[in-house]
């Protein structure tokens, strides 16, 4: 069995080394069933955590997502801990995967997701489209409401960073539909460009199947709940 012979040469594997075997169970979508390999990667990312370099701690925060269960709750918490320590020192980008991290298992920490916002926000206006949609996720997902009220001003202020990423929006208009649910989970909503979502040209071009993701389905049931106020396609 691979997995119980990987688990055998964990303690000889370099970290970088487990990041590239992490990468493959990741795009090949295979998670790992065996708990006592995902443990020792979650001690040995632990044991790491303030030299791993960005390229490896993603590859391994992502299989660490896709594969634990509930029986790696608990490490899966303390792992979140130890990250809050880590979000000035890596990249935006490696700070959104640290954010979805306990998505799976809806386990969240509210410290490190503020702390995620606030850089989030600091660096909003250089942020892709697809990291917009990362992030309105998280707050969407976990609902959190944090002292400093972050969560609250990136939804506020989204809607019109969305306006200026048209060209981005053309080539992933999934990732603009989804952003607009997740705001709407938060109470927040832009009716132009709710119309923009729903109208049947930019559907088209989103769903070249003809088959709509779930996206599509939250946004047109939103915009039917808001009656008269919205006047845009259904």
């Amino acid at each position: 069995d691979f997995e119980l012979n990987l688990a055998r040469c964990v303690d000889q594997m370099t970290l970088p080394e487990l990041g590239v075997m992490a990468m493959g169970f990741f795009k090949t979508q295979t998670p790992i069933r065996n708990p006592e390999l995902l443990t020792q990667l979650y001690q040995r990312l632990d044991s790491e955590l303030d030299t791993v370099e960005d390229i490896v701690l993603v590859a391994l925060l992502k299989v660490l997502r896709y594969s634990s269960k509930l029986p790696q709750v608990e490490p899966l918490k303390q792992m979140l801990s130890a990250l809050e320590s880590q979000v000035d020192r890596v990249s935006l980008l490696t700070c959104l995967h640290m954010a979805l991290l306990g998505c799976e298992l809806q386990t969240c920490n509210d410290a490190l997701v503020e702390r995620i916002l606030l850089r989030f926000e600091r660096e909003l206006e250089t942020s892709r489209l697809k990291d917009m949609e990362r992030i309105c996720l998280v707050m969407a997902l976990f609902n959190i409401t944090t002292k400093s009220g972050v969560e609250r001003r990136l939804a506020e202020r989204l809607p019109d960073l969305l306006r200026q990423r048209m060209e981005e929006i053309l080539r992933h208009p999934r990732c603009f539909s989804n952003c607009l649910q997740f705001l709407t989970m938060r109470g927040v909503y832009d009716l132009e460009l709710l119309g923009v979502a729903l109208e049947p040209r930019f559907l088209k071009h989103a769903y070249p199947s003809g088959l709509p993701g779930r996206e599509y389905f939250h946004l047109d049931g939103f915009a039917r709940l808001l009656g008269q106020e919205y006047q845009g396609a259904l």
